[in-house]
């Protein structure tokens, strides 16, 4: 992508799945769940709007400060919770 323009369209309409399986390969960090209800939430959460940089990890705790979710780094991972 060229600009940050180009990012945000690419995120734009799409589920929050997509952007955390593609922040995984972009970070080198496998994504997991932490129960099915994370990984539903990310299915059907989708994403509207623009970050800065959306391959670091400040944006992924932005992207899911507006959701029902949260993440933690543990052995290499990105493991995703359901806050609720």
């Amino acid at each position: 992508f060229n600009n940050r323009g180009d990012l945000a369209r690419r995120f734009e309409g799409r589920s929050l799945d997509e952007y955390l399986q593609w922040i995984s390969r972009e970070l080198g960090r496998r994504v997991v769940f932490a129960d099915a209800r994370a990984r539903e939430s990310a299915r059907r959460t989708i994403l509207h709007g623009s970050t800065r940089s959306p391959a670091n990890l400040n944006a992924l705790a932005q992207i899911l400060s507006s959701t029902s979710l949260t993440y933690e780094l543990a052995d290499g991972l990105i493991r995703v919770h359901s806050t609720q």
